[in-house]
């Protein structure tokens, strides 16, 4: 058996994974469907990373 470094998640990583997921969501849905009113979905991912790193504990 080898040894590796397994990375087991926490609920800020799950957070952020489902959050992140969401976001892929609804843009893929918006460019299927020809959607309106969803200009800023490109931002919204670059803010939610971005007020994620700030919140990041430490440790």
């Amino acid at each position: 058996m080898a040894e590796s470094n397994v990375h087991f998640p926490t609920d800020y990583n799950l957070l952020w994974d489902s959050a992140r997921k969401c976001i892929d969501m609804v843009t893929r849905l918006q460019e299927r469907n020809n959607l309106p009113g969803w200009r800023k979905i490109k931002n919204w991912r670059v803010d939610l990373k971005n007020k994620m790193r700030a919140r990041k504990p430490i440790g």
